[in-house]
């Protein structure tokens, strides 16, 4: 079924229900499902699905629900940003394709917050033509 979560992180089941389950299979380890929507359904309770990043949330009970609603998940929950729509594919760039690589030197990241921004200046190779950035 289709459900929201309010501000209070509370879930509701979704009066207009726009996700149409195509497939699901559970076995010791995994459970898989497959699901068809509307990009845009014009329901105030769904976010439209673009181009660009999204953030998918889940969580799921150790106990199947059956009809009623989902019981409360506890710890397993999780939540990733990915391209629903035209995922980037590993091999999009040819093996021979010249490259170099930024990174941060003896970074401590806090584990007290979610979010750290880190700024640092590098300098770049010299290029004698015009170069394309393809990948970050």
């Amino acid at each position: 079924q289709d459900y929201y979560a309010n501000g209070n992180r509370e879930l509701n089941r979704d009066y207009q229900q726009d996700c149409h389950l195509t497939y699901a299979m559970e076995n010791e380890t995994h459970t898989v499902i497959t699901f068809s929507r509307k990009l845009h359904t014009c329901d105030s309770q769904d976010r439209n699905i673009t181009e660009g990043t999204m953030r998918v949330i889940w969580a799921y009970h150790p106990e199947d629900g059956g009809s009623i609603d989902p019981k409360y998940h506890g710890s397993n929950r999780g939540s990733k940003s990915i391209r629903l729509l035209n995922p980037v594919k590993a091999n999009d760039i040819p093996p021979q394709t010249p490259y170099f690589d930024l990174q941060n030197q003896n970074v401590s990241v806090p584990h007290y917050t979610d979010t750290t921004y880190w700024c640092q200046i590098f300098k770049m190779p010299v290029f004698h033509q015009k170069h394309h950035i393809i990948k970050v």
